[in-house]
């Protein structure tokens, strides 16, 4: 059974869109990425400046089939 992370398992567990955190210094300077970002957002992502949070946010209402066409978009 695969790990869950207590950030994903509480977002989930309240119904909430779930925080893209970085755990390290790498994935941080991703996040900050102008490109990266741009990928992001026209994915669909939720944006910190849209939603007015800290971290970039995969939407609550994303089932794991849209999740699956969002990443076959990319692959």
């Amino acid at each position: 059974m695969p790990v869950l992370s207590s950030v994903s398992y509480h977002s989930l567990l309240l119904n909430r869109s779930v925080p893209l955190v970085p755990w390290n210094c790498e994935q941080a300077s991703i996040c900050k990425d102008l490109k990266f970002l741009q990928l992001l957002h026209r994915l669909g992502f939720q944006m910190p400046v849209d939603t007015g949070k800290v971290f970039i946010r995969i939407p609550n209402f994303w089932t794991p089939d849209f999740l699956y066409e969002v990443a076959a978009k990319i692959s």
